[in-house]
């Protein structure tokens, strides 16, 4: 009789080969298989940045023409950090959070720029999507000075912030009242909260910021909310080119007043595919045929000559 093997072969070998598919599965899912892992909205980056991730966003090159204002809105999920520069001055509105690369994000790009100096970090309040990346841009970047809301912020979080800030050598600016500064032809207008002691939140002390460069009129708004956007509209009431929606695009009750009273020809979104507007805000936007531009998309890039706007997105 011919001999076929051991009798326990035919059932082993299934066994065997279901055992080779699954590895191959799990360690072609576990490289990404061979498509390229793409950052999405605030899910933490799986390789640091000085691997080079984020170079397919870091396209928009500084022109640091004399008269030019430039703004890289950057990608960093439900959080804020806007970079503007003049031909002279680096401005950082914002720094991040802290656990989500965003500060190796900002540091990259200013590299990549040639930028090893800000004149300001401004922080629109200090919850941690504002404040988180501070400590390590600091130490990357020299800082002149922050400019920082007045009010009464509490607890670890902001007391390790107000270390590293005098760490870091730079001046500290809080703001009770309205106040104005000039950096190179930008003009900017803070706009801290009138009674802070009245608001429930953090969000509504956030510093208001106008910036005017020639007839380009921007407006960031922060964090507030309803309480507060009523306060702001009231004192703010002049129209704006361009408007950084509160709060990460929050959809507040008299959010189509609001746009109506500011008639922005472009309003900026700091977004996230985890945390997106809804569809009601767009559909909104797109009937007052404003266009917007959204980070959950990617970098938003805008130039300002005074008079005209340019805009990339890639």
């Amino acid at each position: 009789m011919k001999h076929n093997g051991h009798p326990g072969t035919k059932r082993i070998l299934p066994f065997v080969l279901a055992s080779v598919l699954c590895l191959i599965v799990l360690f072609t899912a576990c490289s990404g298989g061979s498509g390229d892992t793409a950052e999405t909205g605030s899910v933490t980056d799986p390789v640091p940045a000085e691997t080079g991730i984020y170079v397919n966003e870091l396209f928009y090159d500084l022109t640091r023409d004399e008269g030019i204002m430039e703004l890289v809105m950057f990608r960093v999920g439900k959080a804020d950090a806007m970079l503007i520069t003049t031909e002279n001055c680096n401005i950082l509105l914002d720094t991040g959070e802290k656990d989500d690369f965003d500060a190796d994000k900002i540091i990259e790009y200013c590299k990549t720029q040639n930028i090893s100096h800000l004149d300001a970090v401004i922080v629109s309040n200090v919850l941690t999507d504002n404040i988180g990346g501070y400590e390590k841009i600091c130490q990357a970047l020299t800082v002149d000075e922050v400019i920082e809301p007045s009010y009464n912020a509490t607890g670890h979080r902001y007391t390790k912030f107000l270390r590293t800030v005098i760490g870091s050598g730079a001046s500290l600016t809080s703001l009770s009242e309205v106040t104005e500064r000039t950096f190179d032809d930008v003009t900017f207008t803070f706009y801290p909260a009138e009674n802070p002691i009245v608001y429930d939140t953090e969000q509504d002390m956030s510093l208001v910021v106008s910036m005017t460069h020639g007839k380009n009129t921007f407006l960031f708004c922060g964090n507030i909310r309803e309480e507060r956007i009523a306060e702001i509209t009231e004192t703010v009431t002049e129209p704006h080119t361009v408007v950084k929606l509160p709060d990460h695009g929050f959809l507040f009750d008299g959010m189509d007043a609001f746009l109506s009273q500011y008639a922005p020809e472009y309003v900026l979104i700091s977004d996230s595919a985890l945390n997106e507007v809804s569809y009601e805000l767009l559909s909104m936007l797109a009937e007052k045929n404003i266009t917007y531009y959204r980070t959950r998309d990617a970098y938003v890039c805008m130039k300002s000559d005074g008079k005209n706007l340019t805009f990339s997105q890639k």
